[in-house]
């Protein structure tokens, strides 16, 4: 499967996403609290899963690739100082990248 068809379906799910993300809100306004525990475990819950996936796909498929291994460093070590989730990403990323331009 190529082509628009893709294209289509990519942007037809993440419309449903967002969707549905924003209906929550919309429908429980005020009829449902949360803890402050539980609110704490939502914010760095995205961090904590990306985390893990990243973690499991570097270190499961045999010896790590140096420039994926250098990326999750970088990106492990701004987690460590509590760097916001995006410039994270796009440190670990970056990192990547420069070390795979630069390896021979």
């Amino acid at each position: 499967m190529t082509g628009p068809a893709v294209v289509a379906g990519v942007l037809g799910l993440g419309l449903g996403t967002l969707l549905m993300k924003a209906a929550g809100p919309v429908l429980v306004a005020g009829r449902h609290r949360t803890s402050g525990r539980l609110d704490a475990v939502g914010v760095v819950l995205p961090t904590a899963l990306l985390s893990a996936l990243v973690a499991t796909d570097v270190l499961s498929a045999g010896p790590p690739e140096p420039a994926r291994l250098a990326g999750v460093v970088v990106a492990g070590g701004l987690v460590a100082l509590r760097a916001p989730f995006a410039l994270v990403v796009l440190v670990g990323s970056a990192t990547t990248a420069v070390v795979r331009l630069l390896a021979p």
